[in-house]
């Protein structure tokens, strides 16, 4: 699925595209959104949202399409800056699943993860809650940008202190296990840069569920590098790579991947390195002169 921008657009938006994969699942727990918003000043912007219903539980997919709709909504709706709109947006979305919660006690113990990024102009702004993941790959290095609330990296600190193997790390069933979640319950961990991040032409962003984490980083890199510029590629390339793994144990995977054009229209009419004004270099001659001229009078007096 891609997005299709209004033409009344008042700011270039980069292209996006998004898929989703059942993998070895009976059903689709995952949701994803796209939408495009009115940034004010500084013209329209995009929003990304993948959510992901915690398996195991009842409700997943419930509490994935209800948050990520509430979500949405509430963005759209909301004013202020953006780290605002996404808190109020992310509050929101908890409340909409508590009050659910309240209507059907037979869902009391669903909850899904969040992750979320907004692009504004050249920067990208972000929140997420859960093990939903936000990549970046710049100039052939793919680096995540996001918390990971499972206890994976919990368990990798452990391995680092030398108090467990990265065997038993690796194959540990509580390594998927979640730190923090949108649920009925309080809201233990947040990421939420209160500053945006710079965005770079040809940078690539990639949102994904955990069903992503059959694939190691360098073929993710490999399959995104096979976008040269179209998101659509890009997630084919994926797809096809996540069904080869052939993986028995394949979770939900759902993907949005947004590719920022190479070179835009306002970064091209901005010179790499900004010229300095002429009247700087006008200013140094006088205080040279006068220097000069000191120096001079100096051997002057010490050679009378």
């Amino acid at each position: 699925m891609a997005l299709s921008y209004s033409s009344a657009s008042h700011s270039p938006l980069p292209p996006c595209a998004s898929t989703q994969l059942l993998g070895q699942r009976q059903r689709q727990e995952d949701s994803l959104r796209l939408s495009q918003f009115d940034g004010g000043q500084a013209g329209q912007g995009l929003l990304a949202v993948v959510c992901d219903g915690m398996g195991g539980h009842a409700g997943g997919d419930i509490a994935s399409q209800l948050v990520a709709d509430r979500f949405v909504s509430s963005f759209l709706a909301a004013s202020g800056s953006v780290p605002a709109r996404l808190q109020t947006a992310l509050t929101a979305g908890h409340e909409g699943l508590i009050e659910a919660v309240s209507e059907r006690p037979d869902l009391e113990d669903m909850g899904t993860t969040l992750v979320a990024a907004c692009i504004l102009g050249d920067a990208l702004y972000r929140v997420s809650v859960g093990d939903s993941q936000l990549w970046r790959l710049r100039q052939g290095c793919l680096q995540r940008l996001n918390d990971d609330h499972s206890m994976a990296p919990v368990f990798e600190s452990m391995v680092a202190m030398g108090e467990m193997t990265a065997e038993a790390a690796r194959h540990d069933r509580k390594r998927h296990a979640l730190r923090s979640a949108i649920t009925r319950n309080p809201i233990s961990k947040i990421d939420a840069p209160p500053t945006p991040e710079p965005l770079l032409p040809g940078d690539y962003l990639l949102l994904a569920s955990d069903g992503l984490d059959s694939l190691p980083p360098d073929a993710v890199t490999n399959a995104l590098t096979q976008a040269n510029g179209d998101p659509n590629r890009g997630l084919e390339a994926l797809n096809e790579k996540i069904s080869k793994q052939s993986d028995p144990g394949q979770d939900n995977t759902s993907l949005i991947l947004i590719c920022v054009p190479e070179q835009t229209g306002a970064s091209a009419d901005k010179p790499a390195i900004a010229p300095k004004p002429a009247s700087q270099g006008v200013r140094l001659w006088p205080a040279a002169a006068i220097a000069g001229l000191v120096l001079v009078l100096l051997l002057f007096l010490i050679l009378r």
